[in-house]
């Protein structure tokens, strides 16, 4: 048995224990070992993706022959049988006879022997491993190395919660501490770590741990903690010094006492509640509408991250089912998933976003095995209201899905005097595993990194494999394109391929609202602006609580120059969903327009929506740049600026990024650096013309000699 150990640097060994330095000393064919080892999904893999992955540079007959060269060399140094070839096109690994550190971690998380599979995670995934001219490839050992960590850290913080309702705190605190260090980027970590240390009486350690994190951001990065972690630390002091100032004169304060045992796991993703809303004037809260509903996250009970895609997927699309349905208000994914991963009163959740009541539940897989269980809870007492669980096939997930949403729906109608919600409409069935790929898609789409949307397009391009008449995959691959297309103009995306797969989409269903708005954005990319206004109008009509629909036409319309239509149409998307590129369009359309007042109002707006969407997703450098410019426009411009540094370094190439930047700059009275940013995003691709003319950031700059000379180069 070989045994090959990719976590930390790499290792090879005989049974014996003795290092196979043959293969060690020949980087690119120790890592075709490692893929064929590693590679999802396990099994045989075909030649011509091999091939494509590790000679990407070579043409077809001469990088074939490397891979027999390969393949030859790894025969001769391990044996014949250890790498194996099915028919002439696949190649696999024998199993019987590697042994490999990665494949036994994630079959003991699978298995739930979390300490014992953290007891092979010995560092990050290939630590140090380079490799040069095969760039794809480097991208999957990067993709492999973060769901690794991040499966660790779950892990980690799953045993620290064991631990804890164990009664046994300085364990707990000890794994807690580990899972952080397997994601010290991670600032929600930090402050589940923070709220650990002080359920086991640990204040003074919860507060360092801060400190510690604060002076790493202010030395490496130059930055400080978001509002929420700065928040929780004050919160904490304040708790100490009103303990302290309980304690008797001359007498020393008590050692806090440590928490009870927490009721029930936390998941392993940690995230941030908003901030309470604002109380009335006797003290009290607004009560909220009786027909509102917030979806929280359901929990995955497993540490896999497939599961964690797969119950995120599942509340989103009750999310959008439910909000489809007249007379109901639900509150956006933004604001329901800042909750992910944390234990909060379900009062203070109907108090923070001012619902009636709230969805909760939790997803179990084992095999083609499903298991749901969810509850609704009036929020003003902390009711329940209705509770079901659903043990069946993985299959049966379009069936629960839709009887959730009945089942709320039934039950909301009564809170609401009988007032007839309508009836929510069926979840389109397909394959379970399309459907699966669809909801990872999903995702990764709702990020809108550019990586992200790389993702998200592999996602739905299988989704389409499995089921090739998946109108629903076909639509949101069209308008992920497009999507990378106007977000990020340097990018090559293939728009006539996207032309043909929106046009898929609407003859597989022409009632979906998505393949119209797909169609839609398509078409606004290619500047097919007539034929683009009449498919986001019958999106519009199909599902009025579409926001792509809105949002994308009113993006067409602002670069149109049709400013009074933009803002309408932005503000109908942030009333169907809490965003900030929505809310901050607005407040440009509005600048635009001169109403100034309005549109700082609609800044602020845009500002707490994109501090939210940081809090799961600090590395999103459009969210960065977009909350860099609405800090000028408030009249926060070091804050602005700030931001604007971030930006950049999240990603310093894009093109948008740097088209922002330099709006930031104009705005903010730095006309000589906006020039020059402004130059950069054009020579590196930013080429929307229209936008510019129209964008009202710029302004400053607009009469500048070189910004004229730069419009007429376009």
């Amino acid at each position: 048995m070989i045994e090959l150990c990719a976590f930390g640097s790499l290792e090879l060994r005989q049974q014996d224990g003795a290092q196979i330095l043959s293969v060690l000393t020949q980087p690119k064919r120790a890592a075709l070992l490692c893929y064929l080892a590693l590679a999802r999904p396990h099994g045989y893999h075909r030649r011509d993706s091999l091939v494509a992955l590790f000679w990407p540079e070579r043409d077809v007959e001469r990088a074939r022959g490397a891979l027999r060269q390969s393949l030859y060399f790894l025969h001769r140094s391990l044996g014949e049988q250890v790498v194996l070839t099915r028919g002439d096109e696949e190649i696999g690994l024998n199993p019987a006879l590697v042994w490999c550190d990665v494949r036994e971690f994630e079959r003991r998380l699978e298995a739930g022997e979390l300490e014992a599979a953290l007891e092979l995670y010995r560092g990050d995934l290939l630590q140090g491993f380079l490799l040069d001219g095969a760039s794809e490839l480097l991208e999957w050992v990067a993709r492999e190395r973060e769901r690794l960590q991040q499966q660790a850290a779950g892990a980690a913080w799953r045993v620290a919660l064991t631990r804890e309702c164990a009664g046994e705190p300085g364990a707990a605190a000890d794994w807690g501490r580990r899972a952080l260090a397997l994601a010290p980027q991670n600032e929600g970590a930090v402050r589940q770590l923070m709220e650990l240390l002080e359920r086991i009486g640990d204040r003074v350690g919860a507060i360092r741990v801060y400190e510690t994190f604060a002076q790493r951001l202010a030395d490496e990065l130059e930055l400080t903690p978001s509002d929420a972690t700065r928040a929780l630390v004050e919160a904490m002091r304040a708790r100490d010094r009103e303990t302290a100032s309980r304690e008797s004169p001359g007498r020393p304060a008590r050692k806090s006492r440590p928490a009870a045992p927490l009721a029930a796991e936390v998941p392993e993703a940690a995230g941030a509640a908003q901030g309470p809303r604002p109380q009335s004037a006797a003290g009290t809260a607004p009560a909220a509408p009786p027909g509102s509903i917030a979806v929280l996250p359901f929990v995955a009970m497993s540490a896999s991250p497939e599961d964690a895609f797969f119950s995120d997927g599942l509340t989103d699309e009750i999310i959008t089912t439910l909000a489809k349905l007249a007379g109901l208000r639900v509150a956006s994914r933004t604001s329901s998933f800042v909750y992910k991963g944390r234990q909060v009163d379900i009062r203070t959740v109907g108090q923070e976003l001012n619902v009636a009541s709230v969805l909760e539940g939790s997803v179990q897989r084992a095999g083609n095995r499903l298991r749901v269980v969810t509850q609704l809870i009036e929020t003003k007492e902390g009711f329940h209201l209705w509770s079901a669980h659903w043990d069946s096939e993985l299959t049966d997930i379009f069936a629960i899905e839709d009887e959730i949403a009945a089942n709320v729906a039934q039950v909301l109608q009564t809170m609401l005097s009988g007032r007839g919600l309508g009836q929510p409409q069926p979840v389109p069935r397909t394959d379970v595993r399309a459907y699966e790929h669809y909801l990872r898609g999903r995702e990764f789409f709702f990020q809108t990194r550019r990586r992200s949307l790389h993702f998200a397009r592999e996602m739905f391009q299988k989704a389409i494999a499995v089921d090739p008449d998946y109108a629903l995959a076909h639509a949101a691959l069209a308008e992920t394109v497009a999507l990378e297309r106007m977000y990020y103009p340097g990018s090559e995306v293939d728009m006539p391929a996207a032309d043909r797969v929106s046009l898929r989409a609407l003859a597989l269903d022409p009632t979906l609202a998505q393949a119209h708005s797909a169609r839609g954005s398509v078409l606004f990319q290619l500047e097919r602006y007539e034929e683009a206004e009449i498919e986001f109008r019958t999106a519009q009509r199909l599902d009025p609580q579409l926001f792509e629909a809105h949002y994308f036409f009113a993006r067409m319309c602002f670069q149109t120059g049709r400013l009074p239509e933009a803002e309408a149409a932005f503000e109908r998307a942030c009333a169907v969903r809490d965003d900030y590129q929505a809310a901050f369009f607005a407040a440009q359309a509005l600048e635009a327009l001169g109403k100034h007042e309005e549109a700082k109002q609609h800044y602020e707006l845009g500002l707490k929506a994109a501090a939210s969407h940081m809090e799961l997703n600090p590395d999103d450098p459009r969210a960065a740049t977009m909350r860099a410019v609405a800090c000028c426009r408030v009249g926060r411009p070091a804050e602005g600026l700030e931001w604007g540094a971030r930006a950049v370094e999240l990603d310093p190439v894009d093109a948008g990024v740097r088209y922002n930047v330099a709006c930031l700059f104009a705005v903010a009275g730095r006309p000589d650096d906006a020039l020059r940013y402004i130059e950069e995003a054009v020579r590196t691709g930013f080429g929307n013309r229209n936008w510019l003319e129209r964008d009202p950031d710029l302004d400053s700059i607009r009469d500048m000699p070189r910004f004229r000379e730069l419009m007429a180069s376009m």
